[in-house]
């Protein structure tokens, strides 16, 4: 986690004996690596995510849950969240893919994104999608942008979602919660399809 120099073996006969560039902090204690704020991010999620503690995990493949051969898929299965990591097959790989998300649900089998287009995995990237994932009573059937926190309010739940710029993300929910309404953005597109509400919205450049 904190980089730090171990001139001649002094602290730890197998460490490292230079400055450690894999550490989040690096050794004069400042937080302006990518590494830190994306700690914080996984962090944040796996707070609100009890499921993912009693998870487990299937052998990763390549190939399987998308339609592109390039990515790597490992399955979380929970009772009945599951947890989909995606990453690129080969990890030094720094340009992007784009692909399909092929998941089996508590509405059926779906591809995402439904409504069309197609998720992005940038160079040295990795998503974690999510699949039946519990709102404090909400049943979030799919996100494709990743989870930042959620909270329950009274009768309402407050979902933060994120994803990176020039992406197309949806979520869907079951359709007998009412239709959604946009209160602001662009790009935002609403639907129904089946049993589930689908809303869809492309993220732009931020300024």
């Amino acid at each position: 986690m904190l980089g730090g120099t171990n001139w001649g073996n002094l602290g730890y006969s197998s460490g490292y004996t230079s400055y450690d560039v894999g550490a989040a902090i690096i050794e004069d204690r400042q937080i302006t690596r990518e590494k830190y704020s994306e700690i914080k991010l996984e962090a944040q999620f796996l707070q609100v995510s009890p499921a993912y503690i009693t998870s487990k995990p299937h052998s990763p493949c390549s190939g399987c849950y998308t339609n592109a051969s390039a990515l790597m898929t490992t399955r979380l299965q929970g009772e009945s969240t599951n947890f989909y990591i995606i990453r690129h097959s080969n990890y030094i790989v720094t340009q992007s893919t784009s692909y399909e998300w092929r998941a089996n649900t508590s509405q059926g089998s779906i591809t995402v994104p439904q409504p069309g287009g197609s998720s992005t995995l940038h160079g040295r990237d990795s998503k974690f999608h999510v699949t039946d994932y519990d709102l404090g009573g909400i049943n979030l059937i799919h996100p494709t942008a990743e989870t930042f926190t959620w909270r329950r309010h009274g009768s309402k739940s407050v979902l933060v979602l994120y994803g990176g710029e020039d992406e197309i993300h949806e979520f869907a929910v079951d359709s007998n919660l009412g239709n959604a309404t946009t209160i602001e953005g662009s790009n935002v597109r609403l639907g129904k399809r089946g049993a589930t509400f689908v809303v869809q919205w492309d993220v732009i450049h931020s300024r």
